[in-house]
C-alpha cells in the first residue's frame, strides 16, 4: 500500500431474516442448509473470469477439507489419505 494512502474500515449490516438462538453459530447454519438441500446454491465465485455457482454441499466439503488440513498441520494423529479432502480450495 502507498504510504500516503490511509486504509479505512467500512461497516455494513442488514436486518436478520430469521430468528436465531443465541447459542447458534455459523457451523449450525451451514449444516442446516446442507441437510435441507445440499444442492442449493449458496454463492458464486469467479473462476477464470466466469462466475461459478457453489452449492451448500460443495461449500461444506471445502470447509471440512480446510479443517482437516488446518488441524493436521504439524500434529495430525495420522497422515492424510486420498479422499480425506475432496475439494481443494
Amino acid at each position: 500500500m502507498n504510504r500516503n494512502m490511509h486504509a479505512t474500515n467500512r461497516e455494513a449490516s442488514t436486518e436478520l431474516l430469521i430468528d436465531l438462538p443465541a447459542e447458534s453459530n455459523v457451523t449450525d447454519l451451514l449444516l442446516e442448509r446442507v441437510a435441507a438441500d445440499a444442492d442449493a446454491i449458496l454463492y458464486e465465485r469467479k473462476v477464470d473470469g466466469v462466475w461459478t455457482p457453489v452449492s451448500a454441499g460443495e461449500f461444506s466439503d471445502q470447509v471440512r477439507g480446510l479443517v482437516i488440513r488446518t488441524n493436521c498441520f504439524g500434529h495430525c494423529p495420522r497422515r492424510l489419505r486420498r479422499g480425506d479432502v475432496q475439494h481443494p480450495l
